[in-house]
């Protein structure tokens, strides 16, 4: 009955905004099925990938920091960049790294100073030009590339997707865009007031804090920096996106309320792809998507679709550039 009554409620959130209802939850529910299996297989081999550290030199001349995830050192495979929001794409969720190795990609993201800020996408455009030109690792790299991006890591895709050079230079073919915000102002307000929440969800409040205890060790506030605000906004970037994305995000999104992916699909029009799934998504309790007390069927389809629609979008898309 939870998948029936969240799939209710995500049409009547698309309906609010005029969208097509979402796929039928039958149907969603029977791609997560057929789509485990596969996944499994794929992923068995997260615990034999590598990772590799390096620095680079970026346009400031400051050094920062890196990480590059494979299975081997032997061929070339593509770049996909990934980065799950502040402090997250290089130490907490190296397990996303991992899975993009085992799809079949290296995986590379940096510890950027500038996180949070419009000037981290400079960061990753420095990056891939030092890891193709100047790296010893560069025969490792194919000439095409992607982006996956998680939460407060959605900038760096929208920024450098919205740059006919960077796209060129880079063989950019796709995006993939999970539980994004739209725009900045917007979701710091709504961390102020959901941190104001005495029922918030444990595993909510701890991320939001994270975000809330760096904005304001760096002063950053929508009055003060208003420009900041909105150069890291994704809605910004989003009308010139040069390249197809999808956006994903789950329809109880506890952290970035699912209304912002619809917002970033109105900004990108045809270029933008908005698969709206049940369940909070990846900002959800990560102990709901396994087996044990706290299991959530709900919870556990909806990872399953978001992983499966992203694995699919990749494949295809690489496979027509």
């Amino acid at each position: 009955m939870e998948l029936v009554r969240s799939n209710r409620k995500r049409n009547e959130l698309l309906a609010s905004y005029r969208m097509p209802e979402a796929e039928s939850t039958l149907k969603l529910v029977a791609r997560s099925i057929l789509w485990t299996p596969y996944l499994i297989w794929k992923l068995r081999q997260m615990e034999h990938t590598k990772a590799t550290r390096f620095w680079f030199p970026n346009r400031n001349n400051e050094a920062i920091e890196g990480v590059m995830y494979s299975l081997d050192d032997k061929e070339q495979k593509p770049i996909v960049v990934y980065d799950c929001g502040y402090k997250r794409g290089r130490s907490n969720f190296p397990m996303i790294g991992k899975a993009i190795a085992c799809l079949g990609y290296r995986a590379v993201s940096i510890f950027s100073r500038e996180e949070l800020k419009a000037m981290e996408a400079d960061d990753y455009t420095d990056a891939l030009a030092y890891l193709r030109t100047y790296s010893q690792y560069k025969r490792l790299f194919g000439p095409k590339t992607a982006f996956v991006v998680i939460s407060g890591g959605g900038n760096v895709l929208y920024r450098c997707c919205s740059s006919q050079e960077f796209v060129d230079k880079n063989q950019v073919v796709c995006g993939v865009s999970i539980a994004t915000y739209s725009r900045l102002d917007k979701q710091f307000e709504y961390m102020k007031e959901k941190l104001k929440d005495p029922n918030i969800d444990k595993n909510a409040r701890r991320v939001l804090l994270d975000y809330n205890d760096h904005a304001t060790r760096i002063g950053l506030t929508p009055d003060a920096n208003p420009e900041m605000f909105r150069l890291g906004s994704p809605v910004t970037y989003a009308p010139e996106l040069k390249v197809r994305v999808l956006v994903l995000h789950g329809e109880s999104d506890p952290i970035v309320e699912a209304h912002n992916a619809i917002e970033i699909k109105q900004a990108a029009g045809i270029m933008a792809k908005l698969r709206m799934v049940v369940g909070e998504g990846f900002h959800g309790n990560p102990e709901k998507w396994k087996l044990g007390p706290n299991f959530s069927l709900k919870e556990a389809v909806g990872v399953l679709a978001t992983v499966g629609y992203a694995y699919h979008f990749l494949k295809k898309m690489f496979r027509q550039a």
